[in-house]
């Protein structure tokens, strides 16, 4: 089989550099749980960050940090 007849994979460079560990805070609104937010998404840690308010997953998006996903809870 050619090259060009392999299956094509489904492995993207983005999908390369994707975080390698995922973590849930709660509490991500303000305080402790904030900071370890920013921290671990500046560590290339995939985040899912639970806030009470619309405005605090606002500022999330706004803040655009890398592997943050802002929950509603």
């Amino acid at each position: 089989m050619s090259e060009s007849n392999l299956p094509q994979s489904n492995v993207s460079e983005s999908n390369l550099s994707a975080p390698k560990k995922t973590v849930v805070i709660t509490g991500a609104s303000s305080g402790i749980g904030r900071s370890c937010v920013v921290r671990m998404s500046r560590d290339g840690w995939r985040v899912f960050a639970t806030v009470r308010k619309a405005a605090d997953s606002d500022h999330y998006f706004s803040e655009a940090l890398p592997g943050v996903f802002p929950l509603m809870m």
